[in-house]
């Protein structure tokens, strides 16, 4: 039969023997044997970084929140994935040397929106781009998904978005992707401020704590930055400046889940200023301003107890 060829054909492959003893009525009993070395040592275990599955993915990003922008660095370098990072898309020549495979955008930015960026990118200018998917980030609450996946976004990241999520996103886009997802459970720290909590950063940086430093201290540097632009735009009377600032800030405040004043920040970016009286104005701005500051300076007291920190 088969089975019998096949054996043969092994024995004659492999120097070995085959032999059949047969009683009748009792069945028919085969022996084979085939010389085989025995090995010294077990197979060398497979390293992590050979089967490293992101390696070679890579992504271009575009937020103007430099502090979400340091964030998802962070969490990418940590997968094996290159990033392309930019806070304005107009830096981003059109015959600029990119390789990427897919695109992650803000969409409410002040220079272009995630929109307008899927049809610049779309256009035929920008040699760097041949058809890779858009990721859309987004703080808004108003759009229903199907608004973003007609203009051609695969799909949204409704922020604030934990590291689980971004790459569940990675995962669904390509499949052959697999990631160091290993629960979605949050770490938990203890902390001795009730201004904020840095679970969700923990989240996404592990024991990094320089990289978490990094991201904390771009955060206060930029929010002192952003509390003086609201100020000048309260005074120029400029609510659509106050509005797109306001926007800026939600995601990063919602990641430390600055719960004192995300529903301010959350009023500002709705347009709420243009809506009350002056002396109404002045009290917002006064509270946004008082419960900024003083969570910062609770993150300066966070970093200055860190033994990695260094001012």
């Amino acid at each position: 039969g088969l089975g019998l060829t096949i054996s043969k054909k092994l024995t004659t492959l492999l120097n070995g023997s085959l032999t059949l003893a047969s009683e009748i009525d009792k069945g028919s009993t085969f022996s084979l044997q085939l010389p085989l070395a025995a090995i010294s040592h077990a197979p060398a275990p497979v390293k992590a970084e050979d089967t490293m599955p992101t390696a070679g993915l890579s992504i271009l990003i575009i937020d103007d929140d430099t502090a979400l922008l340091r964030l998802l660095e962070e969490v990418c370098g940590n997968e094996a994935i290159a990033v392309h990072s930019y806070n304005d898309f107009t830096k981003i020549s059109p015959n600029a040397k990119l390789l990427y495979d897919v695109v992650l955008t803000d969409i409410q930015m002040p220079q272009i929106t995630g929109f307008e960026l899927i049809q610049k990118l779309r256009s035929g200018i920008y040699e760097h781009y041949n058809a890779q998917p858009f990721i859309a980030m987004t703080g808004r609450r108003d759009l229903e998904i199907k608004t973003y996946t007609d203009a051609g976004f695969a799909t949204v990241l409704q922020k604030p978005f934990t590291k689980a999520a971004l790459l569940n996103v990675l995962e669904g886009l390509f499949p052959k992707v697999k990631t160091s997802i290993v629960s979605t459970e949050l770490r938990k720290e203890v902390s001795s401020s009730s201004r904020f909590t840095m679970d969700v950063i923990l989240e996404f940086l592990g024991d990094n704590t320089e990289a978490i430093n990094e991201v904390v201290q771009t955060f206060i540097t930029d929010s002192k930055e952003n509390l003086k632009e609201l100020e000048v735009a309260a005074k120029a009377d400029n609510n659509e400046k106050i509005r797109a600032t306001a926007h800026r800030m939600l995601p990063m405040f919602r990641q430390l889940q600055a719960k004192e004043v995300i529903p301010y920040l959350e009023e500002l970016e709705l347009g709420f200023f243009a809506t009350i009286t002056p002396p109404a104005q002045k009290e917002m701005l006064g509270a946004v301003k008082h419960n900024t500051v003083a969570l910062l300076l609770d993150l300066e007291h966070y970093l200055s107890t860190s033994p990695s920190y260094s001012d």
